[in-house]
């Protein structure tokens, strides 16, 4: 889940010159459409879509830093009900 949540954050700054997929899924099934290529040997045809200006980067750094904590992520893996979790979806 902490992979994960670092994928999302690495792929929104990745851009052509500088890829970040490296959290990603490699595979030929992977959902990381650059993963995908990179494992059929296109990578050099995908085209990847314009990343998050610096400065956005670096303000949700934080909020990234909080969801891939491990302190909450073990508390994910209670499986309490979902409306325990409502309130952070609706924050986040």
């Amino acid at each position: 889940m902490k992979i994960a949540v670092w994928a999302i954050y690495y792929r929104s700054i990745s851009s052509h010159e500088k890829p970040q997929h490296h959290h990603c899924p490699t595979s030929k099934d992977s959902w990381c459409k650059y993963n995908r290529a990179t494992v059929e040997g296109q990578e050099d045809d995908f085209i990847h879509k314009q990343p998050l200006p610096e400065d956005v980067a670096k303000a949700i750094y934080p909020v990234f830093e909080v969801l891939a904590d491990s302190s909450l992520l073990e508390r994910c893996q209670l499986r309490a009900t979902q409306n325990q979790n409502e309130p952070l979806h609706h924050l986040i």
